[in-house]
């Protein structure tokens, strides 16, 4: 604790003895600010803002009411203060119980730092792995793709490539037109020219945002996660079909069947050939488009010549 008052009889760092009724404690002059003087003193013994004089042998240096010097601040988890067990003045001990709280759901602060705790305690872990055995441990299993040569390297460099167990990566060039149609997380399906009749579930994961340019044109690298069943190997061709838009249930035509003129599209019905009928269209996957109005189901549609079919954009 401490008090202040004024007298010019006293250096800093100075023993006095500090008076509080019956209680004697000693204390030290531990600031001087002019003709103010602030005496610091243990708090055991004097209660807050008690009155207290402040001697130097056995003269009297002044007196002022007692306060706390360093205060100390309570910390505690989020919750809700459901009891106060202590009040003003009253002295604590370590290890009393001071206040009871209701503990609340976590927020995402709190359970994002937890999430990082556990990541650093298992990069902690594998650092004293290593200390101890010389050894990297893989977090994971996998296959070995590739190993630099046996050598001395710097800190940084990559030592060997490990393919994750029933993940396979998948990276196609995606025209500079078609790019901000894709998005993370999209899902796609992927078909490897040497295996016949199987698709695997494929999920965007990365997309670059560096443009390759070869011949006048923009590709840009995006990657997809591939699920594997156990047959991929490294290093298989393949395509694939990315779904950016989704629709069930709805009536779909030929891609080929429709033609378009200044009005928009339409299509010619087996039964009329001379008239047109516009339609409106919806999503394409290029093979077969969606028909929003102007058809209904069971209607036979004419199919364009294949010459005509270059004039067709949807």
């Amino acid at each position: 604790m401490y008090v202040r008052f004024q007298s010019a009889d006293v250096t800093a760092n100075e023993e006095v003895t500090v008076v509080s009724g019956k209680y004697t404690v000693k204390g030290h002059v531990s600031k001087i600010d002019g003709d103010q003087v602030t005496v610091s003193f243990p708090d055991k013994k004097v209660e807050l803002r008690a009155t207290v004089e402040v001697y130097k042998d056995d003269k009297l240096l002044g007196s002022g009411a007692a306060q706390i010097d360093l205060p100390y601040l309570v910390p505690a988890d989020s919750g809700i203060v459901t009891d106060v067990k202590v009040s003003l003045n009253d002295y604590v001990m370590p290890i009393m119980a001071i206040a009871q709280i209701k503990y609340i759901e976590a927020d995402d602060s709190y359970v994002a730092a937890q999430t990082q705790l556990a990541q650093a305690q298992q990069d902690l872990s594998a650092a004293k792995a290593l200390q101890a055995q010389g050894a990297i441990l893989a977090d994971q299993d996998g296959v070995v793709a590739s190993i630099v040569p046996e050598g001395t390297y710097p800190t940084g460099v990559k030592l060997m490539d490990l393919y994750p167990s029933g993940q396979f990566e998948f990276t196609i060039s995606v025209d500079e037109l078609d790019i901000f149609h894709i998005a993370l997380g999209q899902k796609g399906v992927v078909r490897f020219d040497g295996i016949q009749d199987q698709t695997f579930e494929a999920t965007v994961t990365k997309i670059s945002s560096i443009g390759q340019v070869a011949n006048g044109f923009t590709t840009y690298a995006v990657t997809l996660s591939v699920t594997d069943n156990g047959t991929l190997k490294s290093g298989l061709n393949g395509t694939v079909q990315i779904i950016i838009q989704q629709r069930e249930g709805v009536l779909t035509l030929p891609v080929e069947a429709l033609q378009e003129d200044s009005d928009g599209s339409f299509v010619t019905l087996a039964s009329d050939p001379q008239n047109k009928v516009r339609v409106q269209v919806g999503i394409s996957d290029g093979s077969n488009a969606e028909i929003l109005s102007g058809l209904s189901e069971g209607d036979v549609v004419a199919i364009r010549p294949a010459a005509d079919l270059a004039s067709f954009v949807q």
